[in-house]
């Protein structure tokens, strides 16, 4: 089993997580992040039942995002056979849900999207790209539900859904039959990392900020923590006791500043403020000079 794409976190969660730290997010922008929390935490437990349950020549690939004729789709999981695709829609829903009429709902009726019609339009999309390139393959696409806390009612038989007691069971299906992978197989991971698209525009999705409105000071990288100990080297998380170096949570924190202010030259200044000012002005120009390009001189020297 070869991984050819790794799994990463979406720009969108990332901007969120960030504003999150730095502003009072709206309760609507609060159930956005948990929502694209908790399904990136479903994707990555399939990504361990994958790496479980596989060991035969199988390429996987995480997190695509392909157009087809001006269409953008997102494939949460592929696997490449030596004769078929099989592609995963991830969902991490719990509780009670019923299918009724063709629409998904919670018990209570609340209606909810539907995934198994976006798994035909990812259907609909795959087979046309490989008829544009001139390939033959069996390409089978499943809806799975990763939560153990999830049921549902009302689905039928033939209906492509993998249930949580299913997972097992079909990887290892997946496992026994494939054979020895091509040089054709391999190919086709490669048309698909190419034709993937590393990001999309996620501004318009964030909620509206300005710097003078973020909270400045330096935060944990690992928890988002504004409580931290520093001493002349290192610095110490008092909420989650993660312990790093001075200069290993400036970098996140300028990592952060630069994600959301692209537009904004990187000086000294702005961010000894972006980190509340607990570092001086040479240590900061110090760990900038180490890292970035020196651009200017003097009061117009910026980083790049």
């Amino acid at each position: 089993m070869k991984i050819a794409k790794n799994r990463e976190k979406s720009k969108l969660m990332i901007g969120m997580e960030y504003l999150n730290r730095r502003i009072n997010l709206t309760e609507k922008d609060k159930r956005l992040l948990l929502n694209l929390e908790k399904g990136f935490d479903g994707e990555k437990e399939f990504d361990k039942k994958i790496e479980t349950y596989l060991c035969n020549e199988i390429i996987v690939l995480n997190d695509l995002l392909l157009v087809n004729n001006g269409t953008t789709f997102q494939i949460d999981s592929l696997l490449i056979t030596s004769d078929t695709i099989y592609i995963y829609e991830v969902k991490n829903y719990s509780g009670n849900y019923l299918i009724n009429s063709g629409e998904l709902m919670t018990s209570n009726g609340t209606e909810v999207n539907n995934p198994l019609l976006q798994r035909k339009r990812i259907e609909h999309n795959i087979l046309s790209l490989l008829k544009e390139w001139g390939l033959k393959y069996k390409v089978e696409v499943n809806v799975v539900f990763i939560n153990s806390a999830f049921t549902l009612y009302q689905a039928r038989i033939e209906d492509p859904i993998i249930m949580p007691t299913q997972i097992k069971n079909h990887l290892l299906e997946v496992n026994n039959t494939s054979k020895l992978l091509t040089k054709n197989n391999h190919f086709l991971a490669d048309m698909f990392i190419r034709l993937h698209k590393s990001s999309i525009p996620f501004q318009k999705q964030l909620p509206s900020y300005h710097f003078d409105h973020c909270k400045k000071g330096l935060c944990c990288s690992n928890c988002g923590s504004f409580d931290l100990i520093l001493s002349q080297r290192s610095c110490l998380c008092k909420d989650c006791d993660k312990n790093s170096t001075i200069k290993e949570v400036t970098l996140k924190n300028i990592q952060e500043f630069m994600f959301l202010f692209p537009e904004k030259k990187l000086t000294t200044r702005i961010v000894s403020e972006w980190c509340g000012n607990r570092l001086s002005l040479h240590r900061i120009r110090k760990i900038l000079k180490g890292q970035f390009t020196v651009v200017g001189l003097n009061k117009s020297t910026y980083y790049e």
